[in-house]
Formats: C-alpha cells, sequence, structure tokens
C-alpha cells in the first residue's frame, strides 16, 4: 500500500510541475508577445527557443523528481536513479536497470 501512496504522490507532483510550469511558460509568452505584436523573425525565433528551453527544463525536474524518488526508496545511487528515470520517461526502456520486484 506505502508503493501505491508514493506513486499517487509522484504523479500528482508530475501532473503540477507539468501544469504549473506550462501555465508559467504560457503567461511569459503571452507577455512577451503582447509587448511588442509586431516583432521580427529572430524575435519571434528566440521566442521559439525559450518556450523550448522552458519546456525542456519541466521535464528534466520532472525526470529529477522521479529520481530522487529512486533514491530514496530503492536506494539506488544518483547515476543509476537518473538514469533509470530518463529511459523510463523517454520510454525507451532498455532494461539494463530494472526496480526490484516489489517496485514493478
Amino acid at each position: 500500500m506505502n508503493h501505491l501512496v508514493i506513486a499517487f504522490a509522484l504523479m500528482a507532483i508530475t501532473v503540477a510541475i507539468h501544469l504549473l510550469g506550462g501555465l508559467a511558460v504560457v503567461l511569459l509568452l503571452r507577455h512577451k508577445i503582447s509587448v511588442e505584436p509586431h516583432q521580427s523573425l529572430l524575435r519571434a525565433l528566440r521566442i521559439v527557443v525559450e518556450l523550448f528551453a522552458a519546456l525542456l527544463l519541466l521535464h528534466l525536474i520532472q525526470v529529477g523528481v522521479w529520481a530522487a524518488m529512486y533514491q530514496w526508496q530503492i536506494g539506488w545511487d544518483f547515476d543509476t536513479a537518473i538514469y533509470f528515470s530518463t529511459v523510463t520517461y523517454a520510454t525507451i526502456g532498455y532494461g539494463d536497470v530494472v526496480p526490484p520486484p516489489e517496485w514493478r
């Protein structure tokens, strides 16, 4: 039961990061676009790059939260935890690192 509670809490944290972070990104971009509605192509490209970087950062935060859980609950070192978290998040799933049976 404890594993299930932790899993649901992690999913809630992941959704919150995605929703709140996404909202912050949208509000910032909305402000940037409204300040200067007729922008040059270079400025528009910069905004797209900033959007990409912000979304990438949000995903990295989510991967980090899951990796922290693997360190805390399973006892993996940071490298193994971040590797497994990244491979799982990206749905690659090599299978070379697997959690213990009670966490599957």
